[in-house]
């Protein structure tokens, strides 16, 4: 299955970027982030583990990034959240006169015998840019 949302941030596609590319400041941007473990940041490829809070629980995923400067950033994780198979995902930054269209794909599958509601996933990634998006149009 394959999802895409986006939002529109007014700032230069320098500070969205970077902003999406600082895996370590995404503790400060999106409050269900409760830790992150880089294990390789070159800056343009990274290996990481980010724990979250979901609900009473907490999920570890860990994931690569490729990182392609002020134009996209790939993922996949080689340790999906519960409940999936595979995840992957691509965040592009589109630059135009005096803003940035961020799109977000995710390509996922979920395990043969699990039950899970598709808007959940899409609830949490509109929750994702719309929390960047505050972000960044604060601090740029």
């Amino acid at each position: 299955m394959q999802i895409l949302k986006e939002t529109v941030i007014k700032a230069p596609v320098k500070k969205v970027y970077a902003a999406y590319a600082d895996i370590q400041g995404w503790k400060q941007v999106l409050p269900d982030v409760i830790g992150v473990q880089v294990y390789y940041d070159d800056g343009l490829h990274q290996e990481f583990d980010m724990t979250v809070q979901r609900g009473d629980h907490q999920e570890t995923v860990h994931s690569i990034r490729f990182c392609y400067p002020l134009s996209s950033i790939e993922i996949f994780q080689t340790q999906p959240p519960p409940l999936f198979k595979s995840m992957s995902g691509v965040w592009k930054f589109i630059p135009r006169d005096d803003d940035v269209l961020v799109q977000a794909t995710r390509k996922f599958e979920i395990k043969n015998d699990a039950k899970f509601d598709v808007s959940i996933l899409e609830n949490f990634l509109e929750k994702n840019l719309s929390s960047f998006k505050e972000w960044v149009e604060r601090c740029a």
